[in-house]
């Protein structure tokens, strides 16, 4: 993905993740979003591991029924309307998050931005954003893909 070099001031990442393992594949796009942002970077990572449970679930989903028959043994993992402990997996999380800040911050001190704010922010598909998220946003990048066999796509555009 290639992006022109410093054309917006605030720029949105928004990616999904299946897993905690560390997500080589979004480091193009990482790297492409703190290029083309001068102030601010939000990288936004979706999974139904960070679900945070509290929306309730259609009970045609079945959700709450199979919870039911087959309680979790471990509960460092996911079901699937709740999403991962963050204490019992810390490590994996702690790493998770470093790897997609040190991707944007090693950009950002290569091209002299540094004071360019990067935050990365981990959502669950249970979770809204509030309604006006990305009107600061000049540049919204959305990824899909990532696993393994899979291409993965990038796409930006402009908010007005």
């Amino acid at each position: 993905m290639h992006l022109p070099n410093a054309t917006a001031s605030h720029a949105l990442l928004l990616a999904t993740l299946n897993d905690l393992s560390t997500p080589c594949f979004l480091a193009p796009a990482v790297a492409g979003a703190a290029r083309c942002v001068r102030d601010r970077l939000v990288v936004i990572l979706f999974s139904r591991l960070f679900n945070t449970g509290r929306r309730p679930r259609s009970p045609l989903s079945g959700h709450r029924e199979n919870a039911k028959r087959n309680p979790s043994v471990d509960s460092s993992r996911s079901n699937s309307s709740t999403g991962v402990s963050h204490t019992g997996c810390w490590d994996d999380i702690q790493r998770l998050l470093t790897y997609v800040y040190v991707q944007a911050t090693t950009v950002a001190q290569e091209l002299d931005k540094v004071l360019l704010q990067v935050d990365v922010l981990l959502r669950g598909f249970d979770e809204d954003l509030c309604e006006d998220f990305g009107k600061d946003f000049e540049v919204v990048i959305r990824i899909e893909g990532g696993e393994s066999g899979h291409s993965v796509k990038g796409t930006s555009f402009e908010i007005g």
